[in-house]
């Protein structure tokens, strides 16, 4: 894992895109649209900076 201050340095994000790409190696990947490139980089920043989303259950919700 990276870092702090280079989590989010562009080599960095493409490997974490890579690996959540090539997964375990024995399934064919492939992205079918523009969108899930862009869904991809975006995971792969997540993952790079330890983002975790915490459920909240049934009964709560999300004021904003």
């Amino acid at each position: 894992m990276a870092t702090n201050t280079d989590a989010l340095r562009p080599d960095n994000v493409l490997a974490l895109a890579d690996h959540a790409l090539r997964g375990d190696e024995t399934t064919e990947f492939s992205l079918k649209s523009p969108y899930e490139a862009i869904a991809l980089i975006g995971h792969a920043c997540m993952v790079a900076v330890d983002f975790r989303l915490a459920g909240l259950g049934e009964e709560h919700t999300i004021c904003l």
